[in-house]
């Protein structure tokens, strides 16, 4: 389930009761009348201190009703005095709406009416439902006065129109859903919710369709809704746990996962799915404590695809640490354990996949030894790796990036070349590029550079420039290697995209030639000024065009005086020598 990266759709698992001619799937022949759907009615039950002939009198008129309608009829008299003589019932047994709900599904018939009647007096309140047999679903009549058999029938038999049309925009509903269009799904199933608040499956299908428009927030309260009212709605409990993690409610969503779970004890294979889908949903932390819970993922006998799972929810869970301490500059104490946890796992089912091991374990298994800089056993196991699977891009990628990590850039640039022999369009350029820039070769590493831009590899040429810009002012102009540091900046200005990147460059091009002028000028003579005067000036030009590097507009204004002071310095000596 999910809503973005990786993520699966729910499917959605609509309700439609079984009357819904438009929805279901007809009984057996000999089950219908006609074609109709059939009703189980027995009498309402008379509560303690009430007449019973009341209720049979009530039953009996609801029966006529329903029997004149085109899409329903009640079940035959044969076929119910069968029935009951079938399972050793006696007709007012039925009355209770539990055993009637037994019978109608021994019997096939799609509904049952359920209902209770009490006497004060000469007043009657009656109380029905219409009930699904197989699933329990319930639509309950408002209770209502009624003296009269004939009147209680017949406003039952209102109610149970009602109840149909209720049915019909049920089947729109889902006709939304199936369409997999949200936003018309949520209009459709939110009219049926409107019509009957009290049905679980109703509330269930308008959370879906909220859950897959992307509006978790008021899916999760729909789901509550929908588990409220029916606590063993499994759909709507696991549905409900994945989108609180989908909201960063994670204790919710294991509360609602681990009640899942009880529903469906001992199973390892239900446990996996829900895993999935909670890492899916972005808590790949919550999904490895579903695994790791119970000691399957320890267990001697434990199987190759748990520890897998295990596997990769670790790593998954050691790369969002990285990526939370990379946004608040702590690194987290967690990684580390994750990252061994992971490759534990790994390890294991590795072991265990002697014939054909699982390629992306293995390139996984490369990512996880590199991200603990255990560089030397990556590459040692990226050999044994691909000897298994010679021929893999994904896995041959990774293990080229283990070489390089290693500071074997030449076998690393040997093994993408592979890459590219495998899978032409597999991305390389940009990483063959970064490893050449590394090892001092600019031109290389511009050339690569190129492709990847041209193969769409990097969303910006500026991914490509900053890195560029870095190795020139950290290796070289900090080193006061100027020229060498001025070539570096040339070359990422070519790739250079926004004004801010294309303005930093130029600002540190014109430092850099602006220190090269500082060690010119120092004889002070009308050679020195000769010689300097041009770079001086080339500087000038250079932090003129750094307007968009806002972060040192302020330096750059002093540079400029600076630099307009120098250049009348070297003037003046020009014109007296």
């Amino acid at each position: 389930m999910d809503r973005a990266r990786n993520h699966r759709r729910l499917a959605p698992l609509a309700f439609i009761a079984a009357v819904a001619a438009a929805a279901v799937t007809a009984a057996p022949a000999e089950a219908q009348d006609g074609g109709r759907y059939r009703v189980l009615v027995p009498a309402l039950a008379p509560q303690p201190g009430a007449k019973d002939n009341f209720g049979k009198d009530v039953g009996k008129e609801v029966r006529k009703a329903i029997d004149d309608m085109a899409t329903h009829a009640p079940v035959e008299d044969k076929v119910l005095k069968d029935a009951l003589k079938k399972f050793g019932l006696k007709e007012e047994d039925i009355t209770d709406c539990i055993k009637a709900r037994q019978l109608a599904v021994q019997i096939q018939a799609e509904l049952v009416t359920c209902g209770t009647y009490t006497e004060s007096g000469n007043d009657r309140q009656v109380t029905v439902k219409f009930v699904v047999p197989t699933t329990g679903e319930e639509f309950q009549v408002a209770s209502f006065a009624s003296n009269q058999a004939k009147q209680a029938a017949a406003h039952i038999a209102g109610a149970f129109e009602e109840y149909l049309g209720q049915l019909r925009l049920a089947v729109f509903c889902n006709d939304e859903l199936q369409r997999q269009a949200w936003d018309a799904a949520i209009e459709q199933c939110g009219k049926v919710v409107a019509a009957n608040p009290a049905s679980a499956s109703n509330q269930y299908n308008l959370a879906s369709a909220y859950m897959n428009a992307g509006q978790d927030d008021v899916a999760l309260a729909t789901f509550e809704k929908a588990i409220e009212i029916n606590p063993v709605h499994q759909d709507a409990i696991l549905a409900a746990g994945v989108v609180a993690a989908r909201v960063g409610q994670q204790e919710k969503s294991q509360r609602y996962l681990h009640q899942y779970l009880e529903l469906n004890p001992g199973d390892q294979a239900v446990r996996l799915k829900i895993a999935a889908d909670i890492a899916a949903a972005g808590d790949p932390r919550g999904a490895l404590m579903l695994v790791e819970e119970g000691g399957a993922a320890t267990a001697t006998d434990v199987d190759v695809t748990t520890l897998q799972y295990a596997g990769h929810f670790a790593l998954a869970s050691a790369r969002e640490a990285i990526e939370n301490s990379g946004m608040n500059g702590d690194a987290s104490p967690d990684v580390q354990p994750m990252l061994e946890k992971a490759l534990a796992y790994y390890n294991r089912a590795f072991e265990m996949q002697a014939a054909e091991p699982d390629v992306t374990m293995m390139t996984n298994m490369l990512v996880a030894y590199r991200l603990l800089e255990r560089n030397d056993e990556a590459v040692a196991f990226g050999e044994r790796a691909i000897q298994r699977v010679p021929n893999d891009a994904a896995l041959l990628s990774a293990y080229a990036d283990a070489l390089a990590a290693a500071g074997n850039t030449d076998q690393a640039v040997r093994t993408l070349d592979r890459v590219v022999q495998i899978d032409p369009s597999y991305a390389v350029n940009a990483r063959l590029g970064s490893w050449q820039l590394q090892a001092g070769n600019l031109s290389a590493a511009q050339a690569a550079f190129r492709r990847a831009l041209q193969n769409n590899e990097v969303a910006s040429g500026d991914d490509l420039a900053r890195p560029i810009f870095s190795q020139g002012y950290n290796t070289h102009h900090k080193n006061k290697r100027y020229d060498t540091a001025i070539s570096y900046y040339n070359v990422a200005r070519e790739f250079a995209t926004s004004s801010a990147t294309k303005g930093m460059v130029n600002f540190f091009q014109g430092h850099a030639l602006f220190l090269k002028a500082l060690e010119m000028q120092k004889p002070s003579t009308a050679a020195s000024a000769r010689a300097s005067l041009p770079v001086f000036q080339e500087a000038k030009r250079w932090l003129e065009q750094a307007g968009g590097y806002t972060e040192q507009a302020q330096a750059r204004q002093q540079l400029l005086q600076n630099i307009d002071q120098y250049i009348e310095i070297q003037n003046a000596l020009i014109r007296r020598g």
